[in-house]
């Protein structure tokens, strides 16, 4: 039969039984969009998707004896992309290294081995795209030993960057910090290195407030020699969410998207700036264009969990995390926005569930326990909450000793937590001192809203969350998931729904001037 036949009879069947295509696709667990193509024999079947299609329709016509020969194969066979799929294609061998990539395969979602063939291949072309980076070609020649180690090691030390797991962070800067003692003029690797200091400023993992200075040293090092460098514009777009630079990060990620709308870092250094900035459902495109074109990005993969987490799409923040984790199962973070998205959800024993698999990842994550309690205390166990919470000091407290002084990021989330257990004194001190050092820094005014809201200074909360947004703060969107938390005591208060308002208000403003078609 003609490949049309089967498209023709798996839509009489799947709207026999009532069945939209978004819904069977969801039963099927396939790509709507691929289904379709089926339908209207723009796609040829397989035998795996007839089988699935089988399980879900319950049919007594097998629609897998309409599949055509030439679409089923008994042995092996290879995508488009030369991926060579033993039998039906969604269980290939797993290699001695254990590490998959999640992929789409015929419309289908599979974790995809890693092999050493893809890691060389990844890795050739960011070597192939380093020339401008190196500078002065005549150096290849006066020393072609070292500019080779240096690019060699900014190699290894770019590809550990892509997630949040704290030794793989840690791993990088070491890598990165000896690429530049060999060559300290370049580019890329400074540009990392600023990127790198972020994400330990971030972590937690770097007690020492100058952290994030230096990073921005790195950043504007790297602008000075390099003004179009796309990843410094990316390091310095993820340093302007922890000073609350929001609409410079807009600034930065339209200018560098529209210079290289063809890159894929710089499409998503600009949907990042768009998702912080509470314009998640714009970020969404780019993210999606991203993945288009490389299935496997892991910044892409983990920016698509939090864009449908951002726009209130739990389902497909959940799914996206179902495709991303086994790949980086160590990323506390990605796990955090698990969680809220179970329990935006309503599902608050999985959104516990997904707390603890943060904090177990990464023990020394103080965002993981705060969330942890206020999610128990959610669930009605306010022994547990107290618990995490206690928990969480005693990590953060342990880490801080092996460090020189405690960074102002996760002094805010430590001073939120002391709250939650009573330690109102230790709170309140700790609130002095980010609003002394950043005295304008619309993040660290985000985050001490929730300590003065804890506290039970509802007005003071709301005085904080103003100033915060005065100073730059434009996460609606985050604010609106995180309201169920420590902003529970706030959501009532016509006040507080009139500073809202102002902020989504703002945040509209700056979404017609950076978010609007060029």
């Amino acid at each position: 039969m003609g490949e049309p036949v089967f498209g023709d009879e798996l839509r009489r069947l799947r709207e026999q039984r009532g069945l939209s295509l978004n819904k069977f696709a969801k039963l099927a667990h396939y790509d709507p969009g691929y289904l379709s193509k089926v339908e209207n024999g723009l796609k040829p079947p397989t035998k795996a998707l007839a089988k699935a299609c089988d399980e879900v329709l319950g049919s007594d016509v097998r629609l897998s004896a309409l599949v055509p020969p030439r679409a089923a194969s008994t042995s092996s066979r290879r995508t488009q992309d030369g991926v060579r799929l033993a039998g039906d294609g969604l269980s290939p061998p797993t290699p001695q290294s254990g590490v998959q990539l999640p992929v789409v395969i015929d419309g289908r979602h599979i974790l995809l081995p890693l092999d050493a063939a893809a890691v060389a291949g990844r890795g050739l072309a960011l070597a192939m795209n380093l020339a401008p980076s190196l500078g002065d070609p005549s150096r290849l020649e006066t020393k072609p030993a070292n500019v080779e180690r240096a690019y060699e090691l900014y190699l290894r030390g770019q590809g550990l960057l892509a997630t949040n797991e704290r030794q793989r962070i840690e791993a990088a800067a070491t890598l990165l910090d000896r690429a530049l003692d060999i060559d300290p003029r370049f580019t890329r690797a400074q540009a990392a290195r600023g990127y790198a200091m972020w994400r330990q400023y971030f972590s937690g993992s770097e007690s020492e407030p100058s952290t994030l200075e230096r990073a921005l040293g790195d950043v504007d090092a790297v602008l000075r020699l390099d003004p179009h460098s796309i990843g410094a514009h990316t390091a310095l777009i993820r340093i302007c969410w922890d000073m609350g630079w929001h609409e410079r990060a807009l600034e930065l990620g339209r200018a560098i998207y529209e210079k290289n709308c063809d890159s894929l870092d710089a499409t998503l250094a600009f949907a990042r700036a768009l998702n912080n900035s509470g314009m998640a459902e714009t970020a969404l495109p780019l993210t999606l264009a991203v993945l288009e074109v490389d299935p496997t990005n892991p910044t892409a993969l983990k920016l698509l969990v939090w864009n449908h987490l951002m726009i209130g799409d739990f389902p497909s923040a959940l799914e996206a995390a179902r495709l991303y984790l086994p790949a980086y199962p160590r990323d506390a973070n990605t796990r955090w926005a698990v969680a809220l998205a179970h329990l935006g959800s309503g599902d608050v024993n999985s959104a516990i569930y997904a707390a603890r698999a943060a904090v177990a990842a990464d023990p020394d994550d103080v965002t993981a326990w705060n969330l942890l309690g206020y999610l128990n205390r959610l669930s009605g166990d306010e022994v547990a909450a107290h618990h995490a919470w206690s928990t969480g000091i005693e990590h953060v407290a342990a880490r801080a000793g092996r460090g020189k002084r405690r960074n102002l990021r996760v002094q805010s989330w430590l001073a939120n937590i002391e709250a939650c257990v009573g330690h109102a004194e230790r709170a309140r001190a700790a609130i002095v001192r980010p609003t002394e050092a950043e005295s304008h820094n619309g993040y660290l005014k985000y985050r001490l809203t929730h300590v003065l809201a804890e506290l039970g200074d509802a007005e003071a909360a709301i005085r904080m969350l103003r100033e915060a947004i005065q100073d730059g703060f434009l996460s609606v969107q985050l604010l609106r998931q995180e309201e169920r938390l420590g902003l529970s005591c706030l959501i009532d208060l016509a006040e507080y729904r009139q500073v809202r308002l102002v902020l989504q208000q703002n945040v509209d403003r700056a979404k017609s001037k950076y978010a609007s078609s060029p």
